[in-house]
This record gives structure tokens, C-alpha cells and sequence, in this order.
């Protein structure tokens, strides 16, 4: 066997290790990656018996125990969880009374985790189906609560003039409609696009293609899996707005898809996504790990984590983005729903209405007219996906708020520890954190990779400690840098609330059509321009 041989057998050897070490760091009991580590591992001991014959038996000693202990430790990970709950679930299947009469025991069940399910709105059958019980059983419990009104009996008895009685049947099904059968084929025709049979063939021709000579192939996608609800948040940076410098960061809960935080800012420094993890933790606690990618804006979000969990537990988990779908996902809902009707709009105040990109001046302009409306939309269309049901596969459709109190209930609770507003850790985490900062190590790597734009990466950094350590696992190999700097004010303070009174007196101002505030623009800009052209006279 020659030397290049060998080497490749310790270069597979170290990539196994570093493999298995990652799935059971990051696995979270995931029994689908481990199990697909497993098969790896068997296969590496096969390729291992065929050429351990060309090693010393000391060297095959001490790789057969390394083996042996992978092994152990992979079987005993697909039964074990390394995110436990903090407590046990509160959610109990119903316990049994026996009251000494005759027939079955009496099913009893806890009328506060009751209460709690019942301001989900959740109906009495989904209820029973979390319980194992009757819908009727759910119905009576409620109902002896107080957190359900008896509906109306179906059978009623009427007495009428001649004192005759009789009973009168009320369908509790909801009322038919009225509309007639012509009216409604005219609803259909208008919603229905009429085209003939041939034409839908040649446009799915065209789009599928022909098919395929051994039919199409079959795509095996990973399941996600999580153990409960703040096991794991994902959080993200979205660049869709970054050329009038504005950026979005979020972080979402992995297990039910929780909108634990979306801001819009025109900053890209570590401290703003730092504010904006800890501003969610406010009201959602402190998740047990997050994942992010290998962008220098986390790192701050990093060192916090590691410091609140410890560094033995692996809190921040570093990857890539195709790791990070479920933060990823979310830029598709956000474009879809309102972050793409920025960008037109933007774009079309550039084409016809003066705003240039490059002028500082009117980036400023820009965002202090419309950067906090981005945030406030931003963060009602969080609160409406958090209460939107979204279809699940194999179950009924849900929204991510219920399904963060039912895994809370079921999955057991974690992460419920939630920061204060005057938690010194969030007021000033560089005073209460020991060593909270950026690594020198960091600084000499932005410095080799962006030797041109040493002073914006340092500046980008807020902090320049160089006693900082390194957060647990940073691929600091993987470092990604992608600046966004405030622009600054053209104007002074007094200039400011000129600027401000005029905009006040807009036709455009508190108008949210784009009409509107394409007025409010134009308005603007001719105030800015004239408070400059002024100065310079």
C-alpha cells in the first residue's frame, strides 16, 4: 500500500470522526440522521477490514475501539434525547374515577391544561384527539367548567293557542344557501377559465417535458424533527431590501414553525441581531439551541447562548443555509406578502421619482420616512402567521401558535425561562457577560480576507476586544461578511425639524396607499433639496 493510500484511509478516518461527532452534537435524537451515520459507519468497517492489514496492530487496536465506541454511542443516541424537557408534559392522558357505581370509571381531566387548550380554539373533537377521549366526554368537561355554553336542544316542546303540544325539530347544522342554481353556475364560469383539452396537453408538454425513459426521479428529503417547542430556534438575515440599505433578521422556532421575532433595520452589526434574539425571548424564553449560518452578524447572538447554556451542550450550531430551511422558508412568505411590493415600489420611486441608490442623502431620506413602516408591517405579518393555519402532512391544519402551547403541553416544557426587560445580560451584555466581544483571531481573519475594508469590517464589529473567546465550534474557515452601514444625517438637528414639520403638513402623510406615499416622497425630496441648496448659498 503506498503512502498516498495510507494518507487517504487517515483522511476518511478523520472525516468520520468529525461526522459522527457532529450528529451527535447537533442530532437533537433525530433517529433519520443517526441512522443514516450508522449505515455510514458500517460501511467505513467494511473498507477497513480490507486494509487493515497494511497497519501496525497497534494502530488497528486503537481504530477498532474507536469504531466500537461510534457505534455504542450512535445506538444509544436513537433512544436517547439530547435536548430533555425541563419538566415533565402537562398534558396527561385523562385519569380514571371510580365513584363505586356500576359501568365504567369516570374520565377526568384537568380543567386548567382544559382552559389552556380552549383559548386556542381548538373544537372539542381535536381536544378529545389529544386526550384519547370522547368529543361528548371533552363537551361535558367544559360545559361543568364554564368554558363552554349548552347549545340549543334540537327537540323542543311547543304548546300552542289550543294548548295542544308538540315537538318542533332546529337542525344545528348551519342555514343553506339561497342562491339559485343559475346564479351559482354564473359564480363558477367567472372563477373557471374555459380552454380546450389539446391546449392544457402542449403547455404541460412544454413545461414537464417528455417523459422520462425509466420514469421520473424520485428525490429522498431529509425529515426534520425536533423535540419540542424551543428546543431549536432558526434564525436569518434577508438581503431583499440591501440596496437602499435595509435589512430583515428573524428567528423562528424549528419545532412549530413560531415567528419568534422579525425587525427591519438598516443595520447589519452583530449587537442588532443580538437585540432582536433577545427582544423574542421577552415573550417566547430562551430556546436551548439556535442555528444560523456563518455570517459575522452572529456571532454576538453566539457568544450570548454559549454563555446563558454553556458551551458543553452545543447551544449555537453553525451551517449552512441549506441547514436552515426553516428560517430560509420564511423569506418566501415575506416576499410574497408585502417584502416584494417594497422593492417595486422602491424601485419605481428610482425610475420616476428622483431617488438615486447611490446618494446617501436620500437613503436617509428614505428610511426615516419608511423604514419603521417596513418594521411594523413586518411584525403584524408575523402575528398573522403565528394565528394562520398552515397545512401539516398526515394531520389536521394547525397554526404555529397552537401547535407551540400543544408541544409545551405534550412534548414537555423547555426554554420557558424568560429574559426581563431589566435582565443586565439584555441591557448591557458587554458589562454582564466576562470576555463578551469579538476574538482577536476573528479580527486577523476579516483582516486577511478583506484587507481593503480592514477599517468598515472593524467599525462592522461595534467592539474590538481582543481577549473575547471564540464561540463553541465557529467555522471561522466559513466566515462570511456582508456589510450594511446607516447612512449618516445631512442635516442638522434644527434642519431635522424643519424637515419634519413640512412632511407633517403632506398630502401623503398617513396615507398607506402608494399614491400616497409616493406624495409624501416627492414632498420630501423637494424639502431635503431646499434645505441643502439653502446651506450652500
Amino acid at each position: 500500500m503506498t503512502t498516498v493510500q495510507i494518507q487517504r484511509v487517515n483522511d476518511s478516518w478523520d472525516e468520520l470522526c468529525h461526522s459522527v461527532n457532529r450528529i451527535l452534537q447537533a442530532g437533537n435524537g433525530d433517529p433519520h440522521h443517526i441512522q443514516l451515520q450508522i449505515n455510514d459507519l458500517a460501511l467505513w468497517e467494511q473498507y477497513w477490514t480490507e486494509h487493515q492489514v497494511y497497519f501496525s496492530d497497534e494502530y488497528v487496536a486503537i481504530i477498532s475501539a474507536g469504531l466500537d465506541t461510534m457505534r455504542s454511542s450512535l445506538m444509544a443516541a436513537l433512544f436517547i434525547s439530547n435536548d430533555p424537557p425541563e419538566h415533565r408534559p402537562l398534558l396527561q392522558p385523562k385519569s380514571k374515577v371510580y365513584t363505586g357505581k356500576k359501568g365504567r370509571p369516570r374520565a377526568d381531566i384537568n380543567p386548567t391544561i382544559l382552559g389552556l387548550l380552549s383559548q386556542t380554539h381548538r373544537s372539542a373533537a381535536r381536544i378529545a384527539d389529544l386526550f384519547g377521549a370522547h368529543p361528548q366526554t371533552v363537551t361535558r368537561h367544559l360545559q361543568d367548567a364554564g368554558l363552554k355554553e349548552p347549545g340549543q336542544a334540537p327537540f323542543q316542546t311547543v304548546v300552542d293557542a289550543n294548548g295542544q303540544e308538540y315537538t318542533i325539530h332546529t337542525p344545528t347544522r348551519p342555514k343553506m344557501s339561497d342562491v339559485s342554481d343559475e346564479d351559482l353556475d354564473k359564480l363558477i364560469d367567472g372563477i373557471l377559465a374555459r380552454c380546450p383539452g389539446q391546449r392544457i396537453a402542449a403547455a404541460r408538454k412544454r413545461v414537464h417535458g417528455p417523459n422520462h425513459t425509466f420514469g421520473q426521479r424520485l428525490l429522498a428529503r431529509k425529515t426534520y424533527t425536533s423535540p419540542g417547542a424551543n428546543s431549536i430556534w432558526h434564525h436569518d438575515g434577508n438581503h431583499r431590501l440591501i440596496r437602499w440599505k435595509m435589512l430583515l433578521h428573524i428567528f423562528v422556532d424549528g419545532k412549530t414553525r413560531v415567528v419568534t421575532n422579525i425587525r427591519a433595520s438598516n443595520s447589519n452589526r452583530p449587537y442588532v441581531v443580538l437585540m432582536v434574539f433577545l427582544d423574542a425571548t421577552l415573550f417566547w424564553g430562551v430556546p436551548k439551541h439556535i442555528r444560523g449560518d456563518h455570517g459575522v452578524e452572529n456571532l454576538y447572538t453566539a457568544q450570548w447562548i454559549e454563555n446563558y447554556r454553556g458551551v458543553l451542550s452545543n447551544p449555537y450550531i453553525w451551517g449552512r443555509s441549506v441547514h436552515n430551511t426553516r428560517a430560509e422558508r420564511m423569506w418566501v412568505e415575506t416576499s410574497r406578502s408585502w417584502c416584494d411590493h417594497w422593492y417595486e415600489f422602491f424601485m419605481e420611486l428610482e425610475a420616476s421619482y428622483g431617488l438615486d441608490h447611490d446618494n446617501s442623502s436620500h437613503i436617509w431620506l428614505l428610511q426615516r420616512l419608511f423604514l419603521a413602516k417596513i418594521d411594523e408591517q413586518a411584525r403584524l405579518w408575523a402575528d398573522d402567521w403565528n394565528n394562520h393555519k398552515i397545512p401539516l402532512e398526515g394531520k389536521r391544519p394547525e397554526s404555529p401558535y397552537n401547535m407551540w402551547i400543544e408541544s409545551q403541553l405534550m412534548d414537555g416544557m423547555r426554554g420557558l425561562e424568560h429574559v426581563s426587560p431589566t435582565d443586565p445580560r439584555r441591557v448591557d451584555p458587554f458589562a454582564a457577560i466576562p470576555n463578551m466581544g469579538v476574538n482577536s483571531d476573528i479580527l486577523t481573519l476579516l483582516e486577511q480576507r478583506h484587507r481593503g475594508l480592514t477599517p468598515e469590517v472593524l467599525a462592522h464589529l461595534d467592539d474590538r476586544r481582543g481577549n473575547a473567546p471564540l464561540p463553541q465550534n465557529f467555522p471561522a474557515e466559513s466566515l462570511a461578511y456582508v456589510p450594511c452601514e446607516p447612512p449618516n444625517c445631512p442635516l442638522t438637528p434644527e434642519e431635522v425639524d424643519v424637515l419634519d414639520r413640512t412632511i407633517a403638513t403632506s398630502p401623503g402623510m398617513g396615507d398607506e396607499s402608494d399614491s400616497g406615499r409616493r406624495v409624501l416622497w416627492i414632498h420630501a425630496l423637494q424639502t431635503l433639496n431646499a434645505i441643502l441648496a439653502h446651506r450652500q448659498a
